[in-house]
């Protein structure tokens, strides 16, 4: 097929390498537009920019496709189908019905579970035994599309938002190639999604991240992984933010208040409501991240602090 691709982040470059290893014809790449990073301000290439260019594939960079010039760029590329996978544009209408085959999306779950912006921290964070992929037709809906197809995945318990997301973005490529095979062939039909069943992820802010220790070490034990990289799960000690990186957790009871750090082995965990939540990686503002070991040999008043 001949195709447009639409993506930004590192773990979108996975379906695109899939495209070009099953002799589909990416004519274009789209991708958000390059933004100055760092203290030198220098513009950096999103990953799909660049993993594109270096396969001497075009590369289109706009603010919007609302745009008649961006639309019309669009349009002057005869393609059969626009694949989208973690691009950040809004897709307008004009756009949507464009190609033959029209747009696709590839979600990070099975919907129509959840919808929206964080999916795979909304699954952790929830609780969530599996998940999956889902190509899904591209309507004006939020992630309302009819299913072409799906694959699923068990979520292991040392899987944060970031290694399930890659896990998610590797196995997403096989899927979108066989279904564009299929729609090729004419043999794979779009399946509505079920309007009863639907949950919708919420959009996560900075301060989602704060720890709450009235609840149960297996509640933060989740928010820590579902939060891994962002927003990051934190506390405060000394005032300065402790984050949380990675984390497990223990039923154990104590007596001493919530919030206290008590020690675990060599090293610590801290009080909840129900449980010990037990830090595995963390990370002190203006500090670099290290083991809680490590942390710990580097604060000896941290154990008995009551953390905030």
């Amino acid at each position: 097929m001949k195709i447009i691709y639409m993506g930004t982040p590192d773990f979108a470059i996975y379906p695109l390498k899939n495209l070009l290893a099953n002799g589909h014809q990416v004519m274009a790449v789209f991708s958000k537009e390059d933004k100055p990073q760092g203290r030198g301000q220098k513009t950096i290439f999103s990953p799909v920019k660049d993993f594109a260019l270096k396969q001497d594939i075009a590369v289109y960079t706009p603010k919007t496709l609302r745009d008649a010039a961006t639309q019309a760029l669009l349009a002057s590329f005869t393609v059969d189908i626009i694949v989208v996978f973690a691009y950040g544009l809004i897709l307008p209408p004009e756009v949507l019905y464009m190609p033959k085959y029209g747009c696709i999306n590839i979600h990070p779950s099975l919907l129509p579970l959840w919808r929206g912006a964080s999916p795979v921290a909304s699954a952790i964070l929830n609780g969530d035994s599996i998940t999956g992929v889902s190509v899904m037709h591209m309507d004006s809906g939020i992630d309302s599309g009819a299913l072409f197809g799906q694959a699923t995945v068990e979520i292991s318990d040392n899987d944060t938002t970031a290694t399930l997301t890659d896990t998610l973005a590797k196995l997403s490529g096989d899927l979108l190639c066989s279904v564009l095979d299929g729609l090729q062939q004419g043999r794979i039909c779009p399946l509505p999604q079920d309007e009863n069943l639907v949950t919708m992820s919420k959009k996560f802010d900075k301060e989602s991240g704060l720890l709450d220790f009235s609840k149960s070490a297996y509640e933060l034990k989740r928010k820590v992984m579902a939060f891994n990289p962002w927003p990051s799960a934190y506390t405060h000690f000394n005032g300065k933010t402790l984050k949380i990186n990675t984390a497990s957790y223990n039923d154990d009871f104590s007596d001493y208040n919530i919030g206290t750090v008590v020690p675990y082995g060599k090293d610590f965990a801290i009080v909840c409501e129900r449980g010990l939540l037990v830090p595995l990686q963390v990370q002190l503002e203006g500090k670099k991240t290290m083991t809680a070991h490590e942390f710990l040999n580097g604060a000896a008043d941290f154990i008995g602090s009551v953390l905030v």
